[in-house]
């Protein structure tokens, strides 16, 4: 009994081992780029991989379930948390977390989207709110990542992409990796880059006359499976 005990406290101690470290405010800024030329909404002329032209209009996605991996290598993951990033509104590309750990920092990981659990308890509030215009009432979940603008090369003259999905041919959940430089996030700032090109190369290459309006499916594994885990990369404190 003595044994079992010590077991599970140690086991106790494991799992909740996140309020055991000293805390700290983070603020983790999100900077917009395509093929590493800043996003401007509305006027910019881009390139995709294809060689299509296209405006952005609109991008919003969701960062959630954040954790942060030590520089010894442990993992520490924080409480469940939703951030619905806007480029229209500048007050939510960058966020702040309140209690982070105050360890050295190799890496930080986070959703890129919603997590299964949350997809299927129906609509919520704050960031989730269904009004953020992020949630499909048709298909009770959430979209993780919309990019909408214009293209020539689209049979329609425009672009909309709703990335999403949890079920197993259509999950296009993917946990981003972010490798931090040591020292960097010592004054609690960060800025991560996400250079929006990686959407449309990678695995495919997106043509904009065959793919240019998705709605979860298939289709949104593919741009999932375009960015992967590396959509965001280190910018600057």
């Amino acid at each position: 009994m003595k044994r079992l005990f010590i077991l599970i406290v140690l086991l106790a101690v494991q799992f909740s081992g996140y309020s055991t470290h000293a805390k700290r405010t983070m603020t983790i800024s999100f900077k917009h780029m395509i093929n590493g030329v800043p996003l401007v909404l509305n006027n910019k002329k881009y390139r995709n991989e294809h060689g299509d032209t296209f405006t952005v209009s609109k991008l919003k996605y969701y960062v959630s379930n954040f954790s942060m991996v030590t520089a010894n290598g442990h993992e520490i993951i924080l409480p469940a948390a939703y951030y619905l990033v806007n480029a229209e509104d500048n007050s939510s590309t960058s966020i702040t977390i309140a209690d982070f750990p105050k360890e050295k920092i190799a890496s930080i990981k986070f959703i890129l989207g919603v997590d299964s659990a949350r997809n299927v308890s129906g609509a919520q509030t704050g960031a989730l709110d269904p009004a953020n215009k992020m949630f499909w009432t048709w298909n009770s979940g959430y979209i993780f990542l919309k990019l909408e603008g214009t293209s020539p090369q689209s049979p329609t003259g425009k672009i909309s992409f709703d990335i999403g999905g949890i079920k197993a041919a259509a999950n296009s959940i993917r946990v981003q990796e972010v490798k931090i430089p040591a020292g960097k996030s010592d004054n609690g700032k960060i800025t991560l880059q996400a250079d929006l090109a990686d959407l449309f190369r990678g695995k495919e290459t997106i043509d904009f006359s065959a793919i240019y309006k998705v709605m979860g499916g298939a289709k949104s594994v593919k741009i999932a499976d375009n960015y992967g885990v590396s959509l965001f990369s280190f910018y600057g404190i």
